[in-house]
């Protein structure tokens, strides 16, 4: 899949699609984690890896992912490949609802940009959702790009 909007090109390849999926079917408490990758003069980002973070705070309608664990995994990849690999945003799904973002989503999606904006050009958030349909949420300065595909 890849998504375009102004000069941001976000590449997420169908294997990782497909690794997302497999935790979406048959949980019916949100699960969620993080999304590493490559980016490139500030346009294009590509997803190679996602890491699942399980939650002690996952219900029907809410996952809140272990930020140290999360941040371990960041550090890790970061260090195993010098620099390359870097964490791009979150995912995280929504049983048997619709891909679109909660207020809570997106409120946290401009919380993790203000942290790490001075670092990072984008964040993203991925949700998948019920009837195949997955979002995709770009927070760029203070701008949102979204978009709603199936998988």
């Amino acid at each position: 899949m890849i998504f375009r909007a102004n000069e941001i090109t976000i590449i997420i390849p169908e294997d990782i699609i497909c690794e997302l999926n497999r935790y979406y079917i048959g949980n019916e408490k949100e699960v969620g984690g993080i999304l590493l990758g490559r980016f490139a003069g500030g346009i294009i980002y590509e997803v190679t890896e996602m890491a699942c973070i399980n939650s002690l705070h996952s219900t029907r309608i809410h996952y809140r992912r272990d930020v140290k664990k999360a941040q371990s995994i960041i550090n890790k990849r970061w260090r195993e490949t010098n620099g390359e690999i870097n964490y791009l945003g979150e995912w995280h799904t929504h049983p048997n609802m619709f891909a679109t973002p909660s207020t809570t989503d997106m409120e946290s999606l401009s919380a993790i940009m203000h942290k790490v904006g001075n670092v990072l050009p984008v964040v993203m958030l991925l949700i998948l959702g019920a009837n195949n349909n997955t979002s995709l949420n770009v927070r760029k300065e203070n701008v949102n790009y979204a978009c709603i595909f199936d998988r």
